[in-house]
């Protein structure tokens, strides 16, 4: 067990029946159980109740696929992992995101990658949030 705000394997102390509290951030963690009740050491026994579904995002393959094709072309035109490193960056890629929305209201392709500008709105908008939730990790 694990807790899911801080990390810590240890210290952590039953609160209730399903969660487990952490003594050093506080938070509450659920317990892991198999959604059909199997018990955890039992043939069978996936212990995923509750879990992010993660899965789900291949429902968006055709959409990832042309964000993935922005992200290439920026590793390719700059550096790989470059954009984590720019200065003001939340700020930057918020522009960047306007501009691409502001544009793709009066063309669909971005003249300097060939991709779309909806797909280079949705990166800047993966790269603010990727870099505001390790910010506030």
């Amino acid at each position: 067990m694990k807790c899911t705000k801080c990390g810590a394997t240890e210290g952590l102390s039953p609160y209730g029946s399903e969660y487990w509290q952490c003594d050093i951030c506080g938070a509450l963690t659920q317990s892991e159980t198999d959604p059909n009740g199997v018990a955890p050491h039992e043939p069978g026994a996936k212990l995923d109740a509750g879990k992010v579904k993660a899965g789900v995002l291949g429902d968006f393959s055709l959409a990832l696929t042309e964000v993935a094709k922005v992200g290439t072309f920026g590793a390719e035109k700059y550096s790989r992992r470059g954009w984590e490193v720019v200065e003001n960056a939340e700020e930057r890629y918020f522009d960047a995101e306007w501009r691409h929305l502001l544009k793709s209201r009066h063309e669909d392709i971005d003249q300097d990658s060939g991709l779309l500008h909806s797909a280079h709105q949705c990166w800047n908008t993966l790269a603010r949030l990727e870099l505001r939730l390790r910010r506030e990790k």
